[in-house]
């Protein structure tokens, strides 16, 4: 659809905001799969599914026991 992406873990959270004009913050985390990391606390399972800021949702299509390779985006209609 026109609002689902395919994202790298490893995309700077400076590329996403700018990308979608959004205000994730980047003062802990560099990049998206760091961010999320740290919302899930433990590493994701694949199809486990994470919402930030109302706005992005986060669906794991990728990962190792020690993290996160690849991501679905689906954003969100506010």
């Amino acid at each position: 659809g026109n609002n689902l992406y395919q994202v790298q873990a490893l995309t700077p959270i400076d590329e996403l905001n700018e990308k979608f004009d959004s205000d994730l913050s980047d003062a802990d985390y560099d990049t998206v799969g760091g961010l999320l990391l740290a919302e899930f606390g433990r590493v994701p399972e694949f199809d486990e599914v994470m919402t930030l800021a109302d706005r992005f949702e986060f669906r794991v299509i990728k990962a190792d026991n020690r993290r996160i390779i690849t991501l679905e985006l689906n954003v969100l209609e506010t």
